[in-house]
C-alpha cells in the first residue's frame, strides 16, 4: 500500500488525531497563561505589601487593609485568567475551523475523484447491444401504436364517406322512382 493510499484510507483518523493534538496544545497554552498570571500576581502582591508596609493610615487596622488588598488582587487575577481563557478558546476555535475547512476541501476532491471513477466503471459495464435492442423494441411499440391510431382514424373517415355515398345513391334512387317512371323497372345495386 502506497503512502497516498494509506493517507486516503486513514484521513478521518489523521484528522481526529490532528484536532486532538490542537486541543492538547490549546490546553497547554491556557495552563501556561494561568501560570504566568499567578507569577504576575505574586509580583503584584509583593508590590502591594511593600506599599502597604511603607504607608501608614491612621485609624485603619493593617489586617483590614490586607484583606481588602487580597480581595482586589483575587478579582483582578480572576479577570485576567478569564480573559486569557477566552483568548485561548478563541484561538483554538479559529484553528479548528481552519483545519476542518481544509480537511473537508481535501476530502471533497478525493471523494469527487472516487465517485467519477466508480461512475465510469458502472457505465462501462452497461451492455450497449442490450440497450440498443431495448430502445429498438420501445421505438417499434411506439410507432405501431401511432400507426394503429392513424389507421383507426382513416378507417373511421372511410366509413363516414361510404355512408354519405350510400345516402346520396338512395336519394337518387328515390328521386328517379318518384318521377313517374313507374312502368319502367329500374334496378340499383349497392355494393358496400
Amino acid at each position: 500500500m502506497t503512502m497516498k493510499e494509506w493517507l486516503k484510507k486513514n484521513k478521518f483518523e489523521i484528522l481526529f488525531f490532528g484536532i486532538s493534538g490542537l486541543l492538547v496544545a490549546s490546553c497547554a497554552y491556557g495552563i501556561s497563561n494561568a501560570q504566568k498570571i499567578k507569577k504576575n500576581e505574586g509580583c503584584f502582591n509583593a508590590a502591594v505589601h511593600e506599599l502597604a508596609d511603607r504607608t501608614t493610615i491612621d485609624g485603619i487596622k493593617q489586617s483590614l487593609i490586607d484583606e481588602a488588598m487580597k480581595e482586589a488582587v483575587e478579582r483582578k487575577a480572576a479577570a485576567c485568567v478569564s480573559l486569557s481563557a477566552k483568548d485561548a478558546v478563541r484561538e483554538v476555535t479559529q484553528e479548528f475551523a481552519k483545519d476542518i475547512k481544509n480537511a473537508v476541501q481535501n476530502s471533497y476532491s478525493d471523494i469527487k475523484g472516487a465517485v467519477k471513477n466508480e461512475l465510469a466503471k458502472q457505465v462501462a459495464k452497461i451492455d450497449i447491444s442490450d440497450l440498443k435492442d431495448e430502445v429498438k423494441d420501445e421505438a417499434k411499440e411506439a410507432i405501431m401504436e401511432k400507426f394503429n391510431d392513424n389507421l383507426d382514424d382513416a378507417l373511421e373517415g372511410f366509413n363516414d364517406s361510404l355512408g354519405n355515398i350510400k345516402k346520396i345513391y338512395e336519394s337518387i334512387a328515390k328521386t328517379v322512382a318518384s318521377n313517374g317512371n313507374a312502368d319502367k323497372e329500374k334496378t340499383f345495386k349497392f355494393v358496400v
